[in-house]
């Protein structure tokens, strides 16, 4: 990961305060949560030159609350979150 270099996310707005953000991994596996952490949004997405620690906080967010797919699109069946 290099600063400002959000390629490897995508941002959908699906509510006030709420993004659904896709996180693909280097393997090809996509992880997407659903974020309400808006200052962390504001400091990657909204900024005019993301910090690396913001981009890695957003990464480790998104894999934490997310689902984590393969690559082709299942699921993971071991995903007890």
């Amino acid at each position: 990961m290099k600063a400002n270099d959000l390629s490897k996310f995508t941002f959908r707005k699906v509510g006030w305060g709420h993004y659904r953000v896709t996180y693909k991994t280097d393997r090809g596996d996509k992880y997407i949560a659903t974020i309400t952490d808006m200052p962390t949004i504001d400091r990657t997405l909204h900024a005019d030159w993301a910090k690396l620690r913001d981009i890695r906080h957003l990464a480790y967010l998104v894999r934490f609350y997310g689902k984590h797919y393969h690559s082709d699109g299942t699921p993971f069946i071991n995903d007890v979150r």
